[in-house]
């Protein structure tokens, strides 16, 4: 008996590091409502900021991309145009909230530009629409599995990111 509760202390703990320690939910309250209001799940957008910043709020990256979610400058002017609570005008891309309400709303807007595939937006999402437009040869919706988008990838780096966010989505979809 006391050898089983033991066992099931264990894997409380291991679950606890693994939801705390390698799969956060930080920003939760702002994912949340920034998901629901541009239908995309939040388990996404928590995989996408793991794998962009790991959820460093000051990121920046050699090319400029900014934030949690790593936001270019001309995609954040895209995007603020189509977000009614940032004003337009004034607004930190360093800021949480608006981050991730302006990285939410790109990646629902990749994903309903590629008919809801998940694989391609992410990839999108890294590497550029034109990119990706560039490197298919047939319609979106025939690319249905991950594999099918993987091996259209030219970059090194995103066939990368794209594993890593998916290895992320997967966990974060089996934990919560």
């Amino acid at each position: 008996m006391l050898a089983l509760l033991l066992i099931i202390l264990i894997c409380i703990v291991v679950l606890w590091i693994y939801k705390n320690v390698f799969f956060p939910r930080k920003y939760k309250d702002i994912v949340e409502q920034a998901s629901s209001i541009y239908n995309v799940d939040p388990n996404l957008i928590y995989s996408i900021i793991k794998q962009e910043s790991k959820f460093n709020k000051d990121a920046l990256s050699k090319s400029g991309a900014k934030g949690l979610m790593q936001i270019m400058d001309a995609t954040a002017q895209d995007m603020v145009k189509n977000v009614a609570n940032i004003d337009g005008n004034n607004y930190d891309i360093y800021d949480p909230y608006t981050n991730i309400f302006l990285g939410t709303k790109y990646v629902s807007y990749l994903i309903n530009h590629f008919d809801g595939n998940y694989y391609l937006a992410i990839t999108a999402y890294n590497a550029g629409m034109g990119n990706i437009k560039s490197w298919l040869d047939k319609p979106y919706n025939e690319y249905t599995t991950y594999f099918d988008v993987y091996d259209c990838i030219e970059y090194t780096e995103t066939k990368n990111y794209l594993t890593s966010v998916i290895y992320n989505y997967d966990y974060y979809t089996k934990l919560y």
